[in-house]
């Protein structure tokens, strides 16, 4: 029996053996939960009130009825907005409306009961922000109606691009949470792992009409969360309903709705400007549409959603030529059907199918349209859920679902033979793409988890659950190209080598071999040559496996203590079918939260947690045993050809070190939130978070001087603590929810350091000594001392909603580096010396409604940039390829010259269909 297959049967095992009856936990990675205490005016607790829970979101009604200690709990609860009613013979009933509940968030409803004709209900409105005094992870929820009109045009309208709008994220669309690299974060879809098994980055896009929620957790989470140190994103989707409703929008923008820019390159054409909308093709055109409701009332519900995308983005023309109309062609689509056949347990079958066609992907004002490249992608996922309260004292959850997900880059020009070319000076591609792709990328995985109370010395809430995996990459990846010399793809090269060009010298290539090639210019003259054989598809495997335990006690109705430990273990497979490494880590998590009043407004609440960070399928694939081998040639000006100057890899492929570990983080973060009013909260919180045994591939042997081999370690050439990253911070977080709007305004102060940045582990970074090592700690990209972000929207007069973004930032780094002829860049400055300046942004949209029949019609005008900003967004870092000098301290025109500017003022149309 395999390890995989004895842990699975011990954690499954295990969650029968915690079947019995002692009670449930509250939330799930894709509920909430509403709890409280009912007392009298006088402040006494009342046992056995009956309470009705009802909402939209809910198939059918709840009821419980109150404890000895005058508490109560709905667990489970679909995010959504509640009305809960209390009743007790002799006493006023009380209905309460307008209860919000979060995604893993418990929100406290207390309610008081008092004497009179129990004919007259006492109706309350709830308050409208959320303070979970329970909660010792820093997360951001953001809801269905700040989905709506506080998320700017189709750019906005992505779940990705939402999560910038959250407080310790930085980047586009893969966001660097908290000091993490953007290949760091885990992504679900309705709790089901989403992240793909390659990149670990995003994997599929949704219908933005078709979420209910998103859920960001950034810090601090429980141990039943894992597979990465940054961000946990948490897609909820919609349900339908016992009504039909539905929903169709579509927004139209083009280069003709932007504003000409003023702002003049600096390099190469100073007399060019810098965004030149008669130059661009800009085009973006979303509709999509939405129906859901009833199959059966209170049993049987479906959701279904479409989206058909066309969009058009050419970037600028800074290099003296026009880049290809990057494009991007597809569909995404959705279907859901929730059923309640049975009291309390609540089914779930999602279905996500997103293809998706993107010419000239590589959307660079440095790639030559002939160089580009075209993407194919699609993405398939099917998940079935069950959650159950099976009696008063027992709560289960268990997920399956299957990712099925591929990809392939090409040559726009759809030639494999034509050799491409890449400018190492000037970074400029030109001629052909230079890479061939394609592969599968897979997952299946089943979620189990189950749920107990016990009262000992105050109340426990115990859970534990497991979540097991398998992943799946085929994989074709090859360089393209005919060699300029045949000679260069043989077991033998006449033209000799730098050491000896004299004799023929072994390339260590097997006879036979089909190769491609990638010329290396410097400014256009030759420089350098690279031939490198093409492999077979290969299949690479992992397995992962995680149990974890977590108990809430709370000693005191005020006090409430989280104490967790989460195990992951994944093992990483070789084309062979050999267990490669398996990679492992207990991670302990404690946390507190202090409600001082006991009424949910002021609560102190803190967490250390240790966060293991799951590798991608990447380690698979580097390690495959038949690598790809790279003969790499330089130019002899004084001979007229080139000699072979350095061989990579080899049939047996890349090595592992033996004792490779894998990286996690330890973090701990301290805050108080304050409800300042019923529909506001403010929350200060400090976060410390250190990244531990990072992993990159180096030079295994003698600075690859004899055989270049390379292995995967955490020491690169024997060094310990050269890998680091390193976050502080101190984030503001103020919530306004009242009924004529929403707004979440942030300010972060942090520092974020480091000496690697995303590679999948497997760049140029730390591969020799000591080119590679020299400056590499300092300021990494997200690195801003200071951020403001003001998000929401108002409800204006006439049917009109007025939504704003407002963004701000003391500028990010940017490195000063050369391209050395043999080993990659250098840093000729401490990583990040150098800043961008301060940027900030104002988009603002308008939405006028018009309602008919019980059918809501929009008019939408939004404008992004609405101050007309053009500033500096990147610098060209590279000095050449030589080191710069007190008398010539700029080997090349370009160097630190603008090479992307902040997009001018741009407007967007847009109609919403309501029903």
């Amino acid at each position: 029996m395999t390890k995989f297959s004895r842990f699975t049967l011990l954690s499954l095992a295990i969650a029968l053996l915690l079947v019995p009856s002692f009670g449930f936990a509250q939330t799930s990675s894709t509920l909430g939960a509403i709890n409280g205490t009912v007392t009298d005016t006088s402040g006494g607790v009342l046992p056995g009130v009956t309470v009705t829970l009802s909402s939209p979101q809910l198939q059918g009604t709840r009821t419980t009825t109150t404890d000895a200690k005058g508490d109560y709990v709905f667990p489970l609860l679909p995010s959504g907005t509640y009305r809960v009613e209390f009743s007790l013979s002799g006493l006023k009933p009380v209905l309460q409306t307008g209860i919000n509940v979060n995604v893993g968030q418990t929100t406290k409803q207390d309610a008081k009961l008092s004497l009179g004709a129990v004919s007259e209900t006492v109706t309350v409105t709830a308050s409208t922000v959320v303070v979970d005094p329970t909660q010792t992870t820093t997360q951001q929820n953001f809801k269905e109606d700040h989905l709506k009109y506080a998320t700017m045009g189709q750019a906005g309208r992505s779940y990705q691009n939402v999560l910038g709008q959250a407080p310790g994220a930085a980047g586009g669309s893969n966001p660097q949470v908290m000091g993490s690299n953007l290949g760091q974060n885990q992504w679900r879809m309705d709790g089901l792992n989403t992240t793909d098994p390659v990149t670990h980055t995003f994997s599929t896009n949704l219908v933005f009409d078709a979420i209910q929620e998103i859920s960001l957790q950034t810090a601090g989470y429980e141990a039943e969360y894992g597979k990465g140190t940054g961000g946990i994103v948490n897609v909820i989707t919609k349900s339908g309903g016992n009504n039909f409703s539905g929903s169709f929008d579509a927004r139209l923008s083009n280069q003709h709705m932007q504003q000409q820019g003023k702002k003049h390159q600096e390099a190469p054409d100073p007399t060019a400007l810098a965004t030149d909308r008669r130059l661009q093709v800009y085009k973006n055109w979303s509709p999509q549409a939405t129906v859901g409701g009833p199959i059966q009332r209170d049993k049987l519900w479906f959701f279904v959603s479409g989206n058909r995308i066309h969009n058009h983005n050419q970037p600028p023309n800074t290099r003296g030529f026009q880049p290809g109309d990057r494009q991007f062609i597809g569909y995404n689509t959705f279907g859901k059907l929730t059923g309640t056949f049975t009291p309390n347990q609540t089914f779930g079958l999602k279905y996500t199918y997103n293809p998706a066609l993107i010419p000239f992907a590589s959307q660079s004002s440095t790639v030559r349209p002939e160089a580009d490249r075209d993407q194919y992608q699609s993405t398939r996922i099917w998940n079935g859920s069950w959650d159950a309260i099976l009696s008063s004292q027992w709560l289960s959850n268990v997920q399956l679902g299957a990712l099925r997900s591929y990809l392939r880059s090409s040559p726009h020009s759809g030639d494999l033979l034509t050799t491409g070319t890449i400018d190492r000076s000037s970074g400029i591609s030109s001629v052909n793409y230079t890479n061939f792709q394609a592969g599968n990328r897979d997952r299946d995985e089943l979620i189990a988890s189950t749920s107990y109370f016990l009262n000992a010395a105050g109340t426990h809430q115990f859970k534990i659950g497991t979540d097991l995996d398998r992943t799946t990459f085929t994989s074709v990846n090859f360089a393209t190209g005919t060699p300029l010399d045949p000679n260069m793809c043989s077991p033998t090269y006449a033209g000799g080598s730098t050491g000896n060009p004299n004799a023929p010298v072994n390339t260590f290539i097997p006879a036979g071999s089909i190769c491609g090639a990638i010329n290396r210019p410097i400014n256009g003259a030759n420089s350098l040559y690279d031939v490198s054989t093409i492999l077979p598809e290969a299949e690479f495997k992992a397995s992962a496996r995680t149990f974890f335990a977590q108990d809430e006690w709370r000693p005191m109705d005020k006090l409430t203590l989280k104490a967790g430990l989460r195990y992951d273990a994944q093992t990483f497979k070789r084309d062979t079918g050999e267990t490669a490494v398996t990679l492992s880590k207990y991670q302990p998590r404690i946390g507190f939260a202090y409600d001082i009043a006991n009424n949910a407004n002021s609560i102190v609440h803190g967490h250390w947690g240790r966060f293991m960070d799951d590798n991608a399928l990447t380690l698979s694939s580097y390690l495959a045993s038949n690598g790809s081998i790279l003969a790499r040639y330089s130019w002899s000006a004084s001979r007229g050809r080139f000699l072979l100057s350095q061989v990579f890899g080899g049939p047996a492929g890349n090595l592992l070190d033996p004792t490779l570990k894998p990286t996690y983080a330890d973090e701990a973060n301290i805050g108080f939130t304050q409800r300042l009013t019923a529909s506001s909260s403010l929350d200060v919180t400090g976060i410390w978070k250190k990244s531990h045994d990072i992993f990159e591939d180096s030079c295994a042997f003698d600075n690859c001087n004899t055989d270049g081999t390379f292995w995967m370690t955490n020491n690169p050439d024997g060094q310990s603590n050269v890998l680091r990253q390193e976050y502080q911070g101190i984030i503001t977080r103020y919530e306004l929810r009242p009924t004529w709007g929403n707004i979440l305004a942030t300010y972060t102060w942090a520092k974020s350091r480091g000496s690697v940045e995303y590679t999948q582990n497997a760049g140029a970074d730390f591969d020799v000594d000591p080119v590679n090592f020299v400056n590499r700690f300092g300021w990494l990209s997200d690195d801003a001392r200071h951020r403001v972000k003001i998000d929401g929207y108002v409800k204006a007069p006439f049917g009109t909603v007025i939504g704003a973004n407002w963004y701000w930032d003391s500028g990010v780094p940017f490195n000063v580096t050369r391209n050395s002829l043999i080993s990659g860049t250098e840093f000729l400055e401490p990583r990040g010396t150098r800043r961008l300046p301060h940027f900030k942004q104002l988009d603002m949209q308008l939405q006028k409604n018009f309602t008919f029949s019980g059918t809501t019609f929009g008019l939408i005008g939004t404008v992004f940039n609405v101050f007309n900003k053009e500033t500096v967004t990147a610098r060209r870092g590279s000095v050449g390829n030589e080191p710069a000098t007190i008398a010539n301290p700029s080997p090349t025109a370009f160097f630190n010259t603008a090479s992307a500017w902040q997009r001018p003022r741009r407007y967007e149309v847009g109609f919403r269909v309501e029903f």
